[in-house]
């Protein structure tokens, strides 16, 4: 974030030694080369300006650049580190009059930051600063009140060119602000639009003398029911920033939970009703990938929390978001959570729904390996015992590497295989084998018609 800033300190002297450099009346798109050479030389990497160029000084300074590339050090025949449509900048004109620099407003029209580390470790956006040799003048002090972001994008690849793409996010708009150049820094925005359309908050503290800084974060949605939060620091900013603290998250188990209808303007909007599942999770991440040390799934409902633990790691150092993990619990009592998790009644339905859902989890990476550990379930007032789930994520979907259970009635259960089709109607195919000392009661018990002790036939309507 201090790389960030530091551009906007040099786009923000650079406008000041225009603003005052020569009458209003003056057309400055003559002097486009010339501006782009001071910046430039501030922020040491190129700037280009290929629209048009406004400056005036009253009532207050002001500078307009139109269509404006920041290319990125020895990377400049790849896509810029930033461009915008347009960069607007208003100054308060009293606080210069003491040396300080408060800029009242900046609004940045279209920005896309593009961010990349190559697996050498290099990236593109170190070494942002302002070169102090170039300055006329040394400010005594500088803030930014508002910063204001329109249909922004961050883009994080793992390469300079931007092929192989790890995050992407879109339609950013929100406002920026910074009691000085090492923070402390505050974003309020959205990231989406419709009922794809997020809040996200980030505070920050300021960066200390080895260059690091506290960092907190909310990312929610009321309509999808999703909260997502952070709690730690940002280390290293100077070099290969690394990312340690706490995730917390809070989502639906299905995207396509039932929700309630609810009016809102012209539209009517869904709010999702299905009980959340809580994670938290111990995380350490940097360009290239993340560690998940202490994994914290927790699943309430009539205020009896089930909880699984575990480790993961993630990487996306390859084109895409990869993840591996593994998860165990003692006991998962899903007829207690039948309500709140909306899989239904019937034992069909509730493990298609399940399938369903692990499926769409899976849907939010490129690729991984999961293994789920469950000493028992209990599904339809009975226990399943030793329940191991692979379950592998892949180009051709989700394939189920091994499901292998302990059924009632001392039955035993191994299947594998894969899901045909990504969509909700995807059909399992694969084989299995079933075997045990009383199918009869296996088979009652999957119709929820349990026999008595000691029956050992398959009733007729099983």
């Amino acid at each position: 974030m201090n790389n960030f800033v530091q551009i906007l300190l040099g786009l923000l002297i650079a406008s000041m030694i225009a603003i005052f450099a020569a009458p209003y009346f003056i057309d400055w798109n003559q002097y486009r080369h010339q501006i782009e050479a001071q910046a430039s030389e501030l922020l040491g990497r190129r700037l280009k300006v290929s629209g048009d160029v406004q400056l005036r000084l009253l009532p207050a300074p002001y500078m307009q650049l139109e269509k404006i590339d920041i290319l990125a050090p020895d990377h400049e025949d790849k896509p810029p580190l930033l461009q915008a449509k347009a960069f607007r900048l208003w100054l308060s004109a009293p606080p210069l009059l003491r040396g300080v620099v408060e800029v009242r407003e900046i609004e940045i029209d279209t920005p896309q930051l593009r961010l990349a580390m190559e697996k050498n470790g290099n990236s593109n956006w170190r070494a942002a600063k302002v070169s102090s040799q170039a300055l006329p003048f040394t400010p005594t002090a500088i803030s930014l009140q508002s910063m204001s972001i329109k249909h922004g994008s961050l883009i994080v690849s793992s390469d300079s060119a931007g092929k192989d793409r790890a995050l992407r996010l879109d339609e950013l708009n929100g406002h920026f602000s910074a009691g000085s150049l090492k923070g402390p820094y505050k974003f309020e925005g959205t990231i989406g639009r419709d009922e794809d359309r997020q809040v996200l908050l980030i505070n920050t503290g300021s960066i200390d003398k080895k260059h690091n800084m506290r960092l907190k974060g909310v990312l929610r949605s009321s309509l999808k029911g999703q909260r997502y939060g952070f709690d730690g620091n940002l280390l290293a900013l100077n070099a290969n920033p690394t990312l340690s603290g706490v995730i917390s998250a809070s989502f639906p188990f299905f995207r396509s939970a039932r929700r309630d209808e609810r009016n809102s303007g012209k539209k009517r909007i869904r709010i999702s009703r299905a009980k959340p599942i809580e994670v938290k999770t111990s995380i350490l991440a940097d360009s290239s990938g993340a560690r998940f040390d202490k994994i914290l799934v927790t699943m309430v409902h009539k205020n009896r929390p089930q909880v699984m633990t575990g480790k993961g790691r993630m990487s996306w150092d390859k084109g895409g978001v990869d993840f591996s993990g593994r998860l165990h619990a003692r006991l998962i009592d899903i007829d207690h959570l039948k309500g709140g998790l909306q899989v239904g009644n019937s034992l069909e339905e509730t493990v298609a729904k399940l399938f369903a859902g692990l499926r769409e989890q899976a849907a939010r990476v490129d690729s991984g390996h999961m293994q789920i550990d469950l000493d028992q379930i209990k599904l339809n007032n009975d226990l399943m015992q030793n329940v191991k789930l692979d379950l592998l994520r892949g180009e051709n979907g989700m394939v189920v590497k091994t499901l292998a259970a302990d059924l009632p009635g001392d039955n035993r259960l191994e299947i594998h295989g894969r899901f045909d089709s990504p969509s909700r109607q995807a059909k399992f195919r694969g084989s299995g084998i079933l075997r045990g000392a009383s199918l009869g009661y296996l088979v009652n018990w999957a119709a929820d018609n349990h026999l008595e002790d000691g029956a050992g036939g398959i009733r007729s309507h099983a």
